[in-house]
């Protein structure tokens, strides 16, 4: 993913926080001393590639000009770095732009995967030749897991590496009477036969519209939001 995308990523996460009245956390440093401070989003400039934060309580935003802050949140798949731009103690606000994840080095998967609440079912067409279908296990904005059945599964369906292949499916809302139909391009990154119930987990990379991509990252947030409500 290059570097526009992460940027706009983590700016559709802020818009989301903001949208939900969340709060982020902020950490720096000052002579040395290390502290976090917890803020709200009060505007996400996308021309800019900013934000502007201010404080809960209304007190002094206590972070510098020209400095680096680290920004975490439990919907962020790794904590962001930024530069703080500006700051307006007047109205105790301040502008940070910049943004880039801090990656673990040993980490591979570039967006979070989520496990669906409602079952899932991906029709797999190659080249029209054959389809098969699968249930979704897990899924990002650019990725997806599927099991599928190995009863189906026959030499002229094969799923080998690289294959290209393209994925159609819907993502059942209970909120809405009509359902977004995806119909993308994938490449096939594992396939891999499972003994325990006769299933195969295929891994696919997916290339997904900008459209899509906003509509699967919007389930992504709603379901990663969904899932840390169930853990606390």
């Amino acid at each position: 993913m290059n570097l526009s995308n992460i940027v706009e990523e983590i700016l559709a996460y802020f818009d989301y926080i903001r949208a939900n009245r969340r709060s982020i956390n902020i950490a720096s440093e000052y002579q040395g001393v290390s502290y976090s401070i917890d803020v709200l989003i009060a505007n996400v400039h996308r021309k800019g590639g900013g934000i502007v934060v201010g404080n809960r309580e209304r007190k002094n935003i206590s972070v510098f000009p020209n400095t680096d802050v680290i920004i975490r949140n439990d919907l962020f798949p790794n904590p962001i770095q930024a530069r703080v731009n500006a700051v307006d103690n007047k109205r105790r606000l301040a502008y940070l732009k910049d943004f880039h994840y801090l990656r673990n080095p040993t980490e591979n998967r570039t967006h979070v995967r989520v496990t669906p609440r409602q079952e899932i079912v991906v029709t797999i067409n190659k080249d029209g030749l054959w389809r098969l279908t699968g249930k979704v296990i897990d899924l990002s904005i650019d990725g997806l897991s599927l099991m599928i059945d190995d009863s189906v599964i026959t030499q002229e369906k094969l799923l080998s590496s690289n294959d290209s292949v393209r994925l159609s499916f819907h993502i059942p809302d209970e909120k809405k009477t009509s359902q977004y139909t995806f119909n993308f391009p994938a490449k096939i990154v594992y396939s891999n036969p499972k003994n325990k119930d006769n299933l195969y987990r295929v891994g696919l990379q997916i290339f997904p519209t900008t459209e899509e991509t906003s509509m699967l990252r919007q389930y992504v947030f709603d379901r990663q939001t969904e899932i840390l409500k169930e853990a606390r």
